[in-house]
C-alpha cells in the first residue's frame, strides 16, 4: 500500500512536467506538419500523422490523418480519418484507473496488394467506472461498437476475394452491405455477476445475438490468487447463455442457391442436414437435442424468423464441473441445452430466446451509434490510384 501511495505522490509532479511538455511542444493547437516515422523494426513499414490536437491535459486528444504505408510493396495499407481519446490521462495518473474512457476511430480503410479490402465508418470503445484487480484494470461496464464495416467491391471482384468467399459469392447478395456490431458487458462487484452481450447485424442478411450470464466472478482474486488463474476461473459459474440468429433475407437466397446449383429442394436440404448430423445414429440426450434442432430448423426454413441455442441449467454450473464431464449427453443435460424457434423477428420481442438479465448498455452517450464524419477530411487514394 505504501508503495502505491508513493507512486501517486511522484506521479503528480511527473504529470505536471508532462503537461508542460505538451504545451511546449505546441499540442494545445493543431500540428499540421506531417510526422513520418518508421513503424517498429520493419524498414518497409512507415507511419504518418497529419495533425494532433490536445487542448488540455487529461481531457481530449484528437489525431487526424493516420496512415501506414508499405514502401517495399503495395503502398498504403491502412488509413484512419480520425482517432479521438477522452479522459485518457487524468484518470489513469491520479485515480489509478479512468472513471470513464472513450476511444473513437473514424473513417478506417485497409488495402492489400494495392486494392481496397474493407472500410469501417467507426469503431468506438466506452467504459464506466472500474478498479484495479490483481494488477489489471477492469471496468465496471464497457461497450465496443463497430459501425459500417463494408467489404470493398475491388476486393470482391479480385482473385483474392473469390478465394476468400468461395461459394458465398454465388449467392445473390450484396456483400458490400454494411455490417454493425455491438459488444458490452456489465459487472456487479457486490453480487459477483457478469453479463456479456454481443450483437452483429448485416444489412439485408440478418442479425446474430450472443448473451452470457456468469456468477461468482471475483476480479479481486480471492485466496491470494489473481482472478484469471485456473483455480479462480474454475470456480466461476454459468447461469445462462444463448446464441440466436434472426433472418432478414439470407435464408431464401441460400435455399435458392441449393435449388439452382445442387438440385436440392427445401425438404432435400433438411434430409442432407439430418444425414450430415448423423441424427438417426444418436441416442439419449444427444438424439433428443438433435430432433429438437431439426424440428426448429424445419420451421425456420418454412418461415425464416429467429432460431436460438440456449443453455439454461437448473442450477448454476461451474467450469470445474464442465471439465469433469465425461460424455456429450451428460454435458447437454448439465447445461440444459435447447434449440428454440420463434416467429418473432428479434430476441427483444421474445424474452425466452436469451438470458433473463442481459448486460446493461452504457448510457453515457445519448446516441452512441451515431456517426459524425467530417466531410472535409478527404480519404487519400492508394498508391495504385484506387
Amino acid at each position: 500500500m505504501i508503495f502505491k501511495r508513493l507512486a501517486v505522490i511522484f506521479a503528480v509532479p511527473f504529470a505536471a512536467v508532462f503537461g508542460a511538455l505538451f504545451f511546449k511542444l505546441g499540442l494545445e493547437s493543431n500540428v499540421e506538419s506531417k510526422v513520418v516515422k518508421e513503424l517498429g523494426k520493419n524498414p518497409c513499414l512507415e507511419s504518418s500523422i497529419g495533425s494532433v490536437n490536445a487542448p488540455w491535459l487529461g481531457t481530449d486528444v484528437h489525431i487526424r490523418g493516420i496512415e501506414i504505408v508499405n514502401k517495399c510493396e503495395s503502398g498504403q495499407i491502412f488509413w484512419a480519418d480520425e482517432v479521438s481519446i477522452s479522459n485518457w490521462l487524468a484518470g489513469t495518473v491520479f485515480g489509478g484507473f479512468p472513471g470513464s474512457l472513450k476511444v473513437s476511430l473514424q473513417g478506417l480503410l485497409t488495402t492489400m496488394q494495392g486494392k481496397r479490402v474493407f472500410t469501417i465508418d467507426r469503431i468506438e470503445y466506452l467504459n464506466q467506472g472500474g478498479r484495479i484487480a490483481s494488477g489489471v484494470p477492469l471496468a465496471t461496464s464497457a461497450r465496443l461498437l463497430m459501425e459500417g464495416f463494408r467489404l470493398d467491391e475491388e476486393f470482391l471482384t479480385s482473385e483474392m476475394g473469390s478465394q476468400s468467399l468461395g461459394i458465398l459469392q454465388d449467392i445473390q447478395f450484396d456483400w458490400t452491405s454494411p455490417q454493425h456490431s455491438d459488444m458490452s458487458y456489465a459487472y456487479d462487484a457486490e453480487t459477483g455477476e457478469f453479463h456479456l452481450d454481443y450483437e452483429t447485424v448485416m444489412e439485408q442478411a440478418g442479425k446474430a445475438d450472443f448473451s452470457l450470464r456468469l456468477g461468482r466472478v471475483d476480479p479481486g482474486g480471492g485466496g491470494g490468487q489473481p482472478w484469471w488463474s485456473p483455480h479462480q476461473a474454475l470456480g466461476i459459474v454459468i447461469k445462462e447463455a444463448s446464441y440466436s440468429y434472426t433472418d432478414e433475407s439470407l435464408v431464401p437466397k441460400l435455399l435458392s442457391y441449393f435449388r439452382k446449383h445442387e438440385g436440392l429442394s427445401k425438404r432435400g436440404v433438411l434430409r442432407k442436414l439430418r444425414r450430415l448430423g448423423g441424427v438417426n445414429r444418436l441416442r439419449g440426450s444427444k438424439r433428443k437435442l438433435a430432433e429438437e434442432a431439426m424440428a426448429a430448423v424445419r420451421r425456420f426454413l418454412d418461415q425464416p424468423a429467429t432460431i436460438a441455442l440456449r443453455a439454461q441449467p437448473t442450477s448454476p454450473v461451474s467450469f470445474q464441473q464442465l471439465v469433469t464431464v465425461r460424455s456429450e449427453s451428460s454435458l447437454i443435460d448439465l447445461l440444459g441445452l435447447r434449440v428454440v424457434y420463434s416467429e418473432k423477428r428479434s430476441v427483444e420481442e421474445d424474452p425466452s430466446l436469451k438470458p433473463s438479465a442481459p448486460g446493461k448498455k452504457d448510457s453515457g452517450d445519448p446516441d452512441p451509434m451515431k456517426v459524425t464524419r467530417d466531410a472535409s477530411q478527404e480519404r487519400p487514394k492508394t498508391s495504385s490510384g484506387v
